[in-house]
């Protein structure tokens, strides 16, 4: 049996809560990925 070491969470600011938290980018394309990370990087 596997046995995984319990870790303690990051949770985001408020302020930042909101830039983490967005919606999906499977519909992206590479380059749209890029542009989004550019753009947030609080997103991944």
């Amino acid at each position: 049996m596997y046995f995984i070491n319990p870790f303690k969470a990051l949770r985001p600011t408020k302020e930042n809560a909101s830039r983490v938290a967005v919606t999906s980018t499977d519909h992206l394309t590479e380059e749209g990925k890029i542009d989004h990370l550019k753009k947030n990087p609080w997103s991944y």
